[in-house]
């Protein structure tokens, strides 16, 4: 794309051209960039999913807000309720020795990213080791005609030896059929954590998904402040055309515009030809756009002052924390009851308690200094023993600690 004009156009009117958005970017984007921008064409859901993936791969403000939205919703250390003591400490060490606590923190990040988290199980009866699914994008639902999972199918893209890929025809996006060359996984071996509703039946949507565009975009604007900052000029040529009447140069831009990549233009015209500079683009203007955009990107997962390290006051950031922590728990009551199912045939089979329910770590938001005050305070004023408070601050608990501050306080000479 290139920039036309008389030559006898004033630098002012020149200036207000070139300062509008769209017109920097097609300087510096391409056609094809631009189609898909105008046209917006619907996309498969594993076409969505891959474009949120890119997103995440190419944008840290992304990687800050999926990572701080995967760790709220996970909490500070998951457990299980229930009160018999022995089916409590099994879990606190069966979460690690079987890698559940690694995987389940890998499925809920692909959850958040594409919509879809997957855990494999060694033992569908009763599992003893996790494996999670790095890439659920690669994952197929493959349903039966009244929509229930009759097989996940695991793409293969390329060829790997010692896996026995297969060619399957998956019922897709309605009503079609698609060829997918991959390894079949029974539906009881994968455990599924979607996010959201997709418009095909069984998969996840992720928020990212709705920013799909904004993401391109962002990505051609800084794609341009780059060309400007490596060659100090913009990366086009400016067309003077002497005598020119409007028709004529609207004819000139049409031709300009079919042009293929790399197809030389022959120009039968008197031209002059200069460099388009930084001074006759507003460059500010472009850097409030590239705000606007990462903030609309990350607003889809967590609170813009945590991500953008904004300075709110009290009132905003209270409010912004209690919307954010209701949605976390809301995603967190989709999870739970799916995990809470596979913790019960392992309890049933260790003779534990069968009525465990999977649970979630604490929101905690107090450094170290908050806490050590806080739990001094409830100690001094007799809400919780000696050892009760050094089981919160992480100390062993010592004989004869079990009292409160009131029971170690020296008596009066009047009661001596």
């Amino acid at each position: 794309m290139a920039l036309f004009f008389k030559k006898n156009k004033r630098k002012e009117s020149l200036k207000e051209d070139v300062t509008n958005l769209w017109t920097l970017i097609k300087t510096s984007g391409n056609k094809r960039f631009i189609s898909d921008i105008y046209n917006e064409k619907t996309i498969t859901p594993h076409e969505e999913m891959t474009e949120c993936r890119r997103l995440y791969d190419t944008n840290g403000l992304v990687v800050s807000a999926v990572q701080t939205m995967r760790d709220f919703i996970i909490g500070d250390e998951i457990g299980v309720e229930t009160e018999d003591n022995a089916t409590k400490r099994f879990f606190d060490k069966f979460f690690i020795d079987s890698n559940f606590k690694h995987s389940l923190k890998i499925a809920i990040e692909n959850m958040i990213i594409t919509g879809n988290g997957y855990i494999e199980l060694d033992n569908p009866a009763s599992p003893t080791k996790f494996y999670p699914i790095m890439r659920s994008e690669f994952i197929w639902l493959d349903m039966d005609t009244k929509g229930n999972l009759i097989r996940y199918i695991q793409e293969i893209p390329g060829s790997q030896l010692g896996l026995k890929v297969k060619h399957f025809n998956i019922k897709y996006v309605y009503g079609t059929k698609r060829a997918v060359k991959g390894i079949e996984i029974p539906a009881d071996k994968l455990i599924h954590l979607p996010y959201g509703l997709s418009r095909v039946e069984g998969y996840g949507r992720s928020p990212l998904a709705s920013v799909i565009s904004d993401g391109k975009i962002l990505r051609e604007i800084e794609r341009a402040l780059a060309l400007v900052a490596r060659y100090k000029a913009i990366n086009k040529k400016i067309l003077s055309f002497e005598d020119a009447s409007d028709s004529k140069i609207l004819a000139i831009q049409r031709y300009f515009s079919n042009l293929e990549d790399f197809e030389n233009p022959i120009i039968n015209e008197k031209v002059e030809l200069a460099d388009l500079t930084p001074q006759q683009v507003n460059l500010q203007s472009l850097t409030s756009y590239v705000d606007y955009l990462k903030r609309k990107i990350t607003s889809a997962l967590a609170p813009e002052f945590v991500i953008h390290g904004d300075a709110p006051n009290y009132a905003t950031a209270q409010a912004q924390q209690r919307a954010f922590i209701i949605r976390i728990n809301s995603i967190r009551e989709m999870i739970e009851p799916t995990l809470t199912k596979i913790l019960r045939r392992i309890a049933i089979k260790h003779k534990l308690d069968p009525l465990i329910k999977f649970k979630f770590g604490e929101f905690n938001f107090e450094l170290r200094e908050e806490k050590t005050k806080r739990i001094l305070d409830m100690y001094n004023s007799g809400l919780i023993t000696l050892n009760e408070a050094r089981k919160e601050l992480g100390l062993e608990q010592v004989e004869g600690a079990d009292v409160f501050s009131w029971e170690t306080k020296p008596s009066t000479n009047e009661e001596a």
